[in-house]
C-alpha cells in the first residue's frame, strides 16, 4: 500500500491490483476513507493495475488510464463514499462492491468507465 499526493497535496492511497496483499477488502476501505469528502473524486486504475482515489473526474485526463468507476464520482460534501467519515467506512457491501467492480474490470475492462455493480 501506497500514498500519492496530488497537486493539491491532498494525500490518497493507492492499491497495486496486481498485488494480491495488497488489493484486498480492507486496503479498499481505507482508499475510499483516505479521500477529501469535500471534493469530488473518483477510483481510476493506470495501465499499470494502480487503483488510486482522483479529483479528476469525468473522461478528461484519460492517458495512462485504463479505467475509471464513474458512478463513484463521489459528489463533493455529501460524504457518502469518500473521506474518513463517510459510509464506507462502516458500510461492508459498499466497500465489497467497489472491491468487486476492481477486480472484474482489471486487467480487462470492458469501457473505460465502469459502474459499481450490485452483487
Amino acid at each position: 500500500m501506497a500514498v500519492c499526493t496530488d497537486r493539491k497535496r491532498h494525500r490518497y492511497m493507492k492499491i497495486d491490483l496486481n498485488n494480491p496483499q495488497d488489493f484486498t477488502f480492507a486496503n479498499v476501505r481505507k482508499l475510499l476513507a483516505s479521500g477529501n469528502a469535500d471534493r469530488d473524486m473518483e477510483i481510476r486504475v493506470t495501465k499499470a493495475g494502480v487503483a488510486f482515489l482522483s479529483e479528476v473526474t469525468g473522461p478528461e485526463q484519460m492517458e495512462g488510464i485504463s479505467f475509471r468507476i464513474g458512478d463513484i464520482a463521489m459528489n463533493a460534501g455529501d460524504g457518502d463514499f469518500i473521506g474518513p467519515a463517510a459510509r464506507a467506512a462502516t458500510d461492508d457491501k459498499l466497500v465489497d462492491q467497489v472491491f468487486r467492480t476492481l477486480k472484474k474490470n482489471w486487467p480487462n475492462p470492458g469501457s473505460t468507465c465502469v459502474d459499481v455493480e450490485a452483487y
